[in-house]
């Protein structure tokens, strides 16, 4: 049998179908934790990367602009820690259910502070649009991520 990790993703911002009496919230909730209960015993893992903060559109302009003048971009184009982080249903779905295996990582503390988000973190531009990592700074997060994955036990 083969060991391999299965990937998937999630399409933040999809449409789904919404049962009568739901939520579109309540329905991608459920979707996850269903589709998780049905995967085979042979799964032994689920680990759910918690979706990232998101910028604005005008954010990469700011960058440029507060580059320019010679102005810390990461904190000048910074986002309000209260708005960028969006609710994520596989992360939520990952908390209430009661599987064994399914986990989640939140790499939020390395992108925001208490108050604001960064588009440029550590002098690396860090989201190449309002919410894609840009391939750089996507690297700097591999060691944490598997710090993360070995500390939950799953390699």
């Amino acid at each position: 049998m083969d060991n391999s990790p299965c990937r998937v993703v999630q399409h933040s911002g999809g449409t789904v179908v919404v049962p009568h009496g739901a939520t579109g919230w309540s329905a991608q909730v459920n979707g996850y934790a269903n589709a998780w209960r049905a995967l085979p015993a042979a799964v032994k893992h689920v680990l759910v990367l918690r979706d990232n903060p998101k910028m604005r559109t005008t954010t990469l302009g700011c960058v440029e602009r507060a580059l320019e003048r010679h102005h810390d971009a990461g904190r000048a184009c910074a986002q309000p820690r209260a708005r960028a982080p969006e609710r994520d249903p596989a992360a939520v779905a990952a908390a209430h259910l009661r599987r064994p295996g399914v986990r989640t990582i939140d790499l939020t503390r390395l992108l925001c502070d208490r108050r604001a988000c960064f588009p440029v973190i550590g002098g690396a531009l860090a989201y190449k649009d309002i919410h894609h990592f840009t391939a750089v700074f996507s690297a700097t997060l591999g060691p944490y991520v598997t710090r993360r994955v070995d500390a939950l036990g799953l390699r």
